[in-house]
């Protein structure tokens, strides 16, 4: 066989080595877009969160529902933006359920990928990386939160 001949499938082996080498090191392009859908959820429960810091210290109570939030968003005294309360793949709204008058509330959404497994969290996030946004698992997921006031720093679990 000539060196030509052997040029040719060896050429073809690098290469698919090379890329099946490039998506085991950066994961698979639909893990990928699983992981960029969990970020954006993982930054609307965030904004929804500060939303309802500032719906409490302007009304001294939670919100009654995630509406009644997006309503509040436009009137006076109100200093938050609230992008979406629906999630960015399936258009469902994120639950959201008042504990008590304590400041207790959970919101919930359901994930497409493991966050321990998840190699780049968001870079916009504003939350440490113990907080609990960053730790779900693969399904629905609930997170308990408290109300943070001014001098509050953001939960940890």
């Amino acid at each position: 066989m000539s060196p030509s001949k052997l040029l040719v499938p060896a050429v073809i082996a690098v290469t698919l080595l090379v890329v099946g080498a490039g998506l085991y090191v950066s994961g698979s392009p639909i893990q990928a877009r699983r992981e960029r859908f969990d970020t954006q959820r993982i930054n609307d429960l965030q904004q929804i969160s500060y939303a309802i810091d500032n719906f409490w210290l302007t009304k001294q109570r939670l919100p009654n529902t995630l509406e009644e939030l997006r309503e509040n968003m436009n009137v006076p005294m109100s200093s938050y933006y609230l992008g979406s309360v629906k999630d960015p793949r399936t258009g469902t709204a994120y639950e959201y359920r008042a504990k008590d008058g304590t400041g207790t509330y959970e919101l919930c959404s359901a994930f497409e990928a493991d966050a321990r497994a998840t190699k780049n969290p968001s870079p916009y996030n504003t939350y440490p990386p113990d907080a609990p946004f960053w730790h779900h698992q693969v399904g629905r997921t609930c997170l308990s939160l408290q109300v943070r006031t001014i001098d509050q720093k953001p939960p940890k679990m």
